[in-house]
């Protein structure tokens, strides 16, 4: 996988495909997949409403708990978030929050 520093971000983001064993490692954490499936249903989101659409999703979260919900926010600005920016299957503004579709999107969408 080919990679570039993105001068905005500093993250590296790839700019050829990903490998099978990629995908399938970005595809291994049920979160990940609520995320790729809320933002196949919208082209961007703030945070914030990305958090929102993935706690109303999951199981055993309950989306009206502020609590729950604070956890789900740190556990996609942390650890799930970062991973698909890195490789290149979303990117996100860290100054604004808002998280998009990145350049590797079309090569993960045939598996969800």
């Amino acid at each position: 996988m080919s990679q570039f520093r993105n001068d905005t971000t500093g993250q590296r983001t790839s700019t050829v495909g990903l490998t099978e064993s990629e995908r399938h490692r970005l595809l291994a954490a049920e979160r990940r997949r609520v995320i790729l499936d809320v933002l196949t249903e919208n082209a961007a989101l703030e945070l914030g409403e990305l958090t929102t659409a993935v706690a109303t999703r999951e199981p055993g979260v309950d989306a009206a708990d502020e609590e729950d919900v604070e956890h789900v926010m740190i556990s996609l600005y942390h650890v799930h978030l970062p991973m698909l920016e890195e490789y290149g299957c979303i990117t996100m503004n860290d100054w604004t929050r808002r998280v998009e579709k990145g350049p590797n999107w079309a090569r993960m969408t045939p598996l969800l």
